[in-house]
């Protein structure tokens, strides 16, 4: 069963929990000046390299240094264009695993895969990571946005997007059903 919460957020309930987290709309303006960047920065290379070849003098070294600045520059903004325009956060979490990694769409970025004997769904509130209770009927504050985490083994891995407090108590209740899931 898929939950689309808003364009933004999917929590999709099958054998395992999947929560995607995108980003917001971005500014079309901004959107298309760091593409034709990243475009510039890849030009500037090729057409020097075409010019330089055409003198048939060599390539000089600092060329060949300029090149790879050109190309680093050209790396960062494309990815920065990519998160901006395609960039989720996904959590999956099934049977004592839990992955995590940031999707470009055409590559995935930060992947890591932890194991846990029990895990907790937290919220954080007052700048204080709080623990929440499925079965709690205190719902005053579903209608707030907050970064869910998971307590598990020790560590805390804490969204980077916020999420409402509603949806967080959804995955907090996905897990406290699934079996063999013991619980902080």
């Amino acid at each position: 069963m898929e939950t689309k919460i808003d364009s933004n957020v999917r929590l999709q309930l099958t054998d395992k929990v999947v929560l995607t987290i995108g980003k917001d709309k971005p500014n079309a303006i901004a959107l298309t000046l760091l593409l034709v960047l990243s475009l510039i920065s890849i030009s500037i290379p090729i057409g020097g390299l075409v010019y330089l070849a055409s003198l048939s003098n060599g390539i000089p070294f600092g060329f060949v240094l300029a090149c790879a600045i050109f190309m680093l520059v050209f790396g960062y903004l494309i990815r920065l264009y990519l998160w901006n325009k395609y960039g989720k956060e996904v959590f999956i979490i099934d049977n004592g695993a839990l992955n995590h990694f940031f999707d470009y769409r055409y590559f995935k970025d930060n992947q890591k895969s932890y194991s846990y004997g029990s895990i907790a769904v937290c919220i954080i509130r007052n700048s204080k990571v709080c623990q929440i209770n499925p079965s709690d009927t205190d719902v005053s504050d579903d209608d707030l946005c907050t970064n869910i985490c998971f307590q598990f083994n020790g560590n805390l891995l804490i969204s980077k997007d916020v999420l409402p407090v509603k949806l967080i108590r959804k995955v907090a209740k996905e897990l406290s059903e699934q079996k063999g899931c013991s619980h902080v």
